[in-house]
Formats: structure tokens, sequence, C-alpha cells
């Protein structure tokens, strides 16, 4: 199976998201994202906005796209929805 760039750069940006390379409240750049992966700020824009439609990242006007930073309910949230 084909990824397209979005993919790819979605799989690499949630990477980086999960082994804490990017913490939460940090800050991503589309410029450096897009070198670092070697396609255009298309996918990698796409890609973040998968992102945040899923609740890990979060748009802040006139300042860019971070790592969402869970608050306490939403780690209880997350807790029951696992069960015992």
């Amino acid at each position: 199976m084909i990824d397209t760039l979005r993919d790819k750069a979605y799989q690499h940006i949630r990477r980086k998201i999960q082994l804490r390379e990017f913490p939460a409240g940090s800050r991503l750049e589309e410029v450096k994202l897009a070198k670092e992966l070697g396609v255009s700020r298309v996918p990698v824009r796409e890609a973040m906005c998968q992102l945040e439609s899923e609740g890990i990242l979060c748009q802040i006007p006139r300042l860019g796209m971070f790592v969402k930073v869970s608050s306490r309910e939403d780690i209880c949230e997350w807790c029951e929805l696992r069960g015992p």
C-alpha cells in the first residue's frame, strides 16, 4: 500500500508526539516539519489539521499549532474509557 504524503506527515508528527520529542504545549512549525520530511507545507498542514480534529493538537489564532496540554478532566475521561 502506498501512503500519501499527508499520511507520511501524519505518522511522522504523531510518532514524535508519542516519543515526547514534541512535548505537551510545544509549537509545531510547518516549514521545519516540511523540510524534515522533504515535502511541501500542504501535506504537513493537512496532517496537522487531522491531528487537531482528533484532539491531539490545538490551533491558537495568530500563534500557531500546539501539542494539546491535557486537562485533569481529559485524563479522567481517558481512564474511564480504558476501563479496569
